[in-house]
């Protein structure tokens, strides 16, 4: 079953609202936003659009200190009893501040393949092959596991809702902050958190069919809170439907493994391959 963890005023609502309305400042500037599942418009804290926000908004500055921080880090290894000395804090794929190649490369990334030329699809191409040669190099050699705090800044409206399933398996640790509460209860997408009744234990699907599951837990989006939880093979949840107008922002993310297998998940029938270059 899945083990979590609710921090309850993470943050506060005011500092909530400030992030929101600085995040709509800069994102109705920018049209790149990855649309992901339905209804979900997301930013990655690796993308460009996200480090503008950083250069432009300081509660957003401090909230992805906080974040990054080593203190941040500790606790939630602690609030979820996983032993420190088998992870590696790292960090490869987040910049604070971007070079001129890297923002060439991020540039090029938001890009519609169509509209580039040969020569400039081939430029991303060589760029993309180094960076995955680094990444195999700095990693090869180290002995724990190393994680690193991947994340996305998000929208979800009306219609948008989410089966139940597993992570993919390189997320260690999974969080879900959110940024802005709803009146009625289920309007916003409540997350539910499953159970395998099927006695099977040894071949554990990703995605569960929902006869096969049953609800322990329902947790309402509530401002400020934060929801922690392990990436086992049986951490199975879902999101039921936005019935509301109202739009959903909240953070998702993870630290995630880069250089080893999740030591989590045990007995599971799927891999579920976490693609890191897609948008990093």
């Amino acid at each position: 079953m899945i083990k979590y963890k609710v921090i309850e005023n993470f943050i506060n609502e005011d500092k909530c609202s400030e992030l929101i309305k600085d995040a709509e400042v800069i994102l109705t500037k920018n049209s790149e936003r990855e649309i992901l599942n339905n209804n979900r418009q997301s930013v990655f804290s690796t993308s460009i659009i996200f480090n503008e926000l950083l250069s432009k908004s300081k509660i957003w500055k401090d909230l992805n200190e906080k974040l990054y921080s080593n203190e941040f880090y500790l606790d939630t290894l602690k609030e979820l009893n996983l032993d420190k000395s088998k992870f590696e804090l790292t960090n490869f794929f987040f910049k604070n501040k971007l070079n001129s190649i890297e923002k060439k490369y991020k540039n090029l990334i938001n890009k519609k393949f169509s509209y580039l030329k040969t020569g400039t699809l081939f430029k991303l191409l060589m760029l993309r092959v180094y960076k995955e040669i680094l990444f195999k190099v700095k990693f090869f050699f180290k002995k724990k596991i190393n994680l690193e705090l991947l994340f996305d800044f998000s929208i979800s409206q009306k219609g948008y809702k989410r089966e139940i399933h597993r992570d993919s398996d390189s997320r260690v640790i999974v969080f879900l902050l959110y940024l802005n509460s709803f009146k009625n209860i289920g309007e916003g997408g409540d997350l539910n958190l499953h159970e395998l009744v099927d006695k099977d234990k040894k071949n554990i699907p990703a995605q569960p069919k929902d006869k096969n599951c049953r609800i322990v837990k329902t947790l309402s989006p509530k401002a400020g809170n934060l929801v922690l939880f392990l990436n086992t093979a049986d951490a199975f949840h879902s999101v039921s439907e936005m019935i509301g107008e109202e739009k959903r922002y909240f953070l998702y993310g993870s630290y995630t493994a880069l250089n080893k297998k999740n030591p989590l998940i045990k007995n599971s029938a799927d891999k579920l391959k976490t693609e890191f270059f897609l948008s990093h």
